[in-house]
Formats: structure tokens, C-alpha cells, sequence
């Protein structure tokens, strides 16, 4: 079975700035790592924690499991907050938190031309 890389970001923040801050984290975490393992990692997770001290708890106990490659990402524009949190085979810690999907505060209808 293949590691998987998961990240985790802030519900609170609107959708867009979820991306950004999801790229932000993943860039982070790729560049930390280069064997052979990381690179053939096929399986990106996305999931949500309610806000920040949720994921400040959420780094603390991935940074405590072992083999696990951690990285966080603070956003300058959002006052060096935590905003996403990468990690490379960190299942057992995040198998609780919901997967990141659209609230539909955020959703935008498109017309089908």
C-alpha cells in the first residue's frame, strides 16, 4: 500500500485562501523530501480543521508520531498565522477529521453555456 500525503487547513478561512494555503503547505513538504518513497506517492488527502487552535493541536500530535514528515505553513498576510499543515504518512493521527469539500456558504452556481 502506497504512503499518502495529507493536508490539513482551516475551515474558517474562505475557499480560495484554503487553496493558496493547501499549496503553500504541500510545496513546503515536497521540498523537504526527495527519496524515491515521497516522490512515488500517489494519494493526496485533503482535509479540514475547525480553526486554528484546532490546528495547532493537529501539528502538536503529528509532529510526536513517528516516521512521520511533518510541515506548517504561516501565511505573512494573515498575521504569521497557522494556516495548513502537510504531512507524508500521517493517517492514524487524522483518520477523525472531515474531508475539505465546499460549505455551502461557498459555493458559486455557473451557468452551463
Amino acid at each position: 500500500m502506497k504512503d499518502k500525503i495529507y493536508v490539513v487547513v482551516r475551515r474558517d478561512l474562505p475557499f480560495g485562501p484554503q487553496i493558496v494555503q493547501s499549496g503553500h503547505v504541500i510545496k513546503e513538504l515536497c521540498q523537504a523530501r526527495s527519496d524515491p518513497d515521497f516522490i512515488d506517492t500517489e494519494n493526496l488527502i485533503a482535509l479540514h480543521a475547525r480553526d486554528e487552535a484546532h490546528l495547532h493541536e493537529i501539528h502538536e500530535r503529528l509532529i510526536a508520531e513517528p516516521g512521520v514528515l511533518v510541515k506548517a505553513f504561516r501565511e505573512p498576510d494573515y498575521g504569521n498565522a497557522l494556516t495548513a499543515v502537510a504531512a507524508w504518512r500521517g493517517g492514524r493521527v487524522l483518520s477523525s477529521l472531515p474531508c475539505a469539500r465546499l460549505a455551502p456558504h461557498n459555493m458559486v452556481e455557473v451557468d452551463a453555456a
